[in-house]
């Protein structure tokens, strides 16, 4: 029996899909592009990047799409001139063809605007489209993310204090504790750490 998920979330956008589905320890998205194309994985929240490393990214455009269009409007306008038998006057072709011109301008633009923020994971990528439910997308990613990693906010006593100011680092980094967090907890480990403080990196227990 399937697990039910913590939250669900869809984005829509000209036939694009984009499917967030909330667990415990891991999002299963899922995507369909306008091509028919489907991409589904699940990620951890334990490799889910900071806010500060997600990139935008804009699918590029594509010229064929430009060249069908153009060519449709071009078999109507040649279609129309063909039969004037059927009563076309100049002022209905050109209305006519002033329809066409904007359905398929209007189809150009909305399939070259769509903008994602893209956030790299070990599958490949997690796209979530700019629209008004971006924010809400973001948001729910983030604090799973962050409570995941809040458990790791307490001191290990069997690690080394060098080794625990480190992990204490990478959270502060990563904004999963504030810096009046950090600085409780630097100043509960000062008396043992003797050691200089070595380079920020995430803990080892948390790579997945």
């Amino acid at each position: 029996m399937s697990l039910a998920p913590e939250l669900e979330l869809e984005q829509k956008a000209f036939r694009t899909r984009i499917t967030y589905r909330f667990f415990a320890d891991y999002v299963e998205y899922t995507i369909r592009d306008s091509s028919g194309a489907m991409t589904s994985f699940n990620a951890q929240y334990a490799g889910l990047p900071a806010k500060f490393d997600y990139r935008v990214y804009q699918p590029p455009r594509r010229p064929a799409l430009v060249i069908q269009v153009f060519a449709l409007l071009c078999l109507c306008w040649v279609a129309v001139i063909s039969f004037p038998w059927r009563g076309y006057e100049p002022v209905e072709f050109a209305v006519l063809f002033g329809v066409l011109l904007v359905a398929g301008w209007a189809y150009i633009r909305v399939r070259s605007k769509n903008v994602y923020t893209s956030i790299p994971v070990r599958n490949g990528k997690v796209l979530v489209l700019q629209d008004k439910r971006h924010g809400e997308v973001i948001d729910a990613l983030e604090s799973r993310r962050v409570r995941f990693y809040r458990k790791l906010a307490v001191i290990d006593p069997r690690n080394p204090p060098a080794v625990e100011l480190r992990k204490f680092t990478w959270l502060k980094d990563q904004g999963v504790i504030s810096e009046e967090e950090f600085e409780t907890f630097r100043q509960k480990l000062a008396g043992d750490a003797t050691s200089p403080l070595p380079p920020s990196k995430p803990p080892t227990e948390t790579v997945q």
